[in-house]
């Protein structure tokens, strides 16, 4: 009887390791993956829990530990009572689903630590081939045959230099058309995510090695041209440098990548608008009009917000009264997440975001997690100008990585505190 058991834990565990797995590393292929494989796995898990109430435990604990995500669901749920536009809120509130799903799914699920680590690694090893794979791609989608002959040609309407043409119409090797399958923004923030992973991992690696798939990591970043992750890099390599205190070929290896970023900003055309901007905030012109419009916005329901399903229409409205035209016409979202759940659900709502995003940096720096500082700090920066819990793909990264990684310090630090007492003993 005890071993049926045990097999039956086993073969349900890995199931369990199996889904997890494919909805994460599923997600730098396509959303939809990740959405088909929650989709299969939330009706499993409850069908197991009908079949048997005992092969699944719900740990209360960890869930008290990651309930922001949760209660931020939660928040945006009750503001579709006071959303005029209830068909719209409720759309944005299926989308928003992982928020809530994701962290009751971890406290079903015990990960043990090496589970944590094949998911990490799994989903960097994702990556690191998704960069070759849209190289190949942009290759591809670069050879034409003109009068018999093979002319090497990446600008998408063709007709201009290969760096002129990453603002004219676009490049097979930048931005939007090299990062197909999701923002760039966003998939950019994974790399830069799996580089961290590996810095931790890969101590004892051959040189090679190491310069081979950094140097594959780094190419996809600069290849998505995200302004703000680039920028976030050479901070990241300064907070990896404070937190791990390296030795003085880490320094050289930080120096080098942060002159390659600062090179590749200057000679990039995406960045020439970003230079030539006032020295204020040196930020685009819309993002501007957006975050204006959007403090009009908030002004008007500041505490509470103007719900899920209003809050983008309020906007729109004011883009109109401010002859923000172009925004108006292609009805520019707030580019900036904390301003996007300040108007959808007030203070309340935000205090609740801000709370998560402080608790993960505490417990970082607490038990100096690179990764998870990686993680909070990327989360904070792109947040300020983008809506990132606007896309499925923000949100359940969000969701996942979040939890897995607050749990994972969590539990480091209770064993860390367990075996300092047991000496003390």
């Amino acid at each position: 009887m005890i071993r049926k058991d045990f097999f039956t834990f086993q073969i349900g565990y890995s199931y369990d390791l199996f889904f997890v797995l494919t909805f994460i590393c599923g997600l730098p292929f396509s959303i939809k993956v990740s959405n088909i494989v929650l989709g299969i796995y939330v009706p499993y898990i409850l069908y197991r829990i009908f079949q048997n109430k005992k092969a699944y435990v719900f740990n209360l604990q960890n869930f008290k530990r990651v309930a922001s995500l949760p209660m931020l669901f939660l928040m945006f749920a009750l503001s579709l009572f006071y959303s005029a536009d209830r068909e719209t809120g409720l759309s944005n509130i299926v989308d928003l689903l992982p928020l809530l799903i994701v962290p009751v799914l971890f406290c079903f699920i015990e990960l043990r630590t090496q589970d944590k680590k094949l998911i990490f690694w799994s989903f960097t090893v994702v990556n690191f081939l998704i960069v070759y794979i849209n190289f190949i791609r942009a290759i591809a989608r670069s050879l034409h045959v003109i009068s018999n002959k093979l002319v090497f040609d990446a600008s998408v309407l063709g007709g201009y230099g290969f760096f002129e043409s990453i603002v004219q119409g676009g490049n097979f090797f930048f931005y939007h058309e090299f990062s197909s399958a999701l923002h760039p923004t966003y998939w950019s923030f994974f790399l830069v995510f799996c580089l961290a992973f590996l810095s931790e991992e890969m101590g004892d690696c051959n040189l090679k090695k190491k310069y081979l798939i950094f140097g594959t990591f780094l190419i996809g970043i600069l290849a998505c041209s995200s302004r703000i992750v680039l920028i976030s890099v050479p901070l990241l390599i300064a907070a990896y440098f404070v937190m791990t205190g390296k030795n003085n070929y880490t320094i050289i290896a930080v120096a080098a990548i942060t002159i390659l970023c600062v090179l590749f900003a200057l000679i990039n055309p995406r960045f020439d608008s970003f230079f030539s901007l006032p020295n204020t905030l040196r930020l685009d012109a819309i993002r501007f009009q957006t975050w204006q419009s959007a403090i009009e916005v908030f002004k008007k329901n500041p505490f509470f917000g103007a719900g899920i399903g209003d809050a983008r229409t309020l906007l729109n409205d004011q883009y109109l009264q401010k002859g923000f035209l172009e925004s108006y016409t292609y009805t520019y979202n707030e580019h900036n997440q904390y301003f996007q759940i300040a108007n959808s659900i007030g203070l309340i709502g935000l205090s609740i975001f801000l709370m998560s995003i402080g608790n993960g940096f505490v417990v970082a720096l607490r038990g100096k997690n690179f990764l998870q500082f990686t993680f909070i700090f990327l989360t904070t920066l792109v947040c300020m100008v983008e809506n990132f819990l606007d896309r499925r793909a923000g949100i359940i990264f969000f969701s996942v990585f979040y939890c897995l990684l607050f749990l994972h310090s969590v539990d480091q630090e209770l064993k860390s505190k367990s075996r300092h007492h047991e000496d003390i003993n």
